[in-house]
């Protein structure tokens, strides 16, 4: 664009300092999103309870949740469940324990590969796990730890 001076006209250009502070959270939303696919692990527990019941991740704080952020959309690669035996079994589900969002049935101490995008979670979305009838005393600590690709939601195309 071609624009003509007349001289004792006045401009007001933005300073240095105005530009970099109308800019900086742009930039900053940017470089969060141009930064691609990040791996991650993921830590839940929980102890047994009476009649050997176990449940991780059904709680409402977000720090007992095996969930991405809000804005972020995990590819879950792999999980393991430990504080059981190999012989004890526990469920995984997607978001609440209704017969439909079984996603798997874990043993003790075995490591559970998920591949590609078989098990995708959207920023709404969480895994629970849960036991019951399991042989261990009441107070042990089981834990789910496991491994996910994260992603930007606006950039799960990546993750596929």
């Amino acid at each position: 664009m071609k624009a003509k001076l007349v001289a004792g006209a006045e401009f007001d250009f933005l300073t240095r300092d105005e530009i970099k502070s109308e800019l900086s959270p742009i930039i900053s939303y940017l470089t969060e999103m141009t930064r691609g696919v990040k791996p991650l692990r993921f830590l839940a527990s929980a102890q047994v309870a009476a009649g050997g019941a176990l449940t991780i991740g059904d709680s409402n704080s977000p720090s007992d949740q095996i969930s991405p952020k809000a804005g972020y959309i995990w590819a879950v690669t792999r999980l393991t469940i430990g504080g059981i035996a190999v012989t004890e079994n526990v469920s995984v589900f997607l978001n609440n324990l209704g017969q439909g969002n079984i996603v798997d049935t874990v043993p003790g101490q075995t490591l559970r590969r998920f591949g590609g995008n078989s098990l995708i979670l959207l920023p709404e979305d969480r895994l629970i796990v849960t036991g019951t009838g399991l042989a261990e005393p009441v107070g042990t600590n089981v834990f789910a730890l496991g491994a996910a690709l994260e992603v930007p939601r606006e950039m799960a195309w990546k993750l596929f």
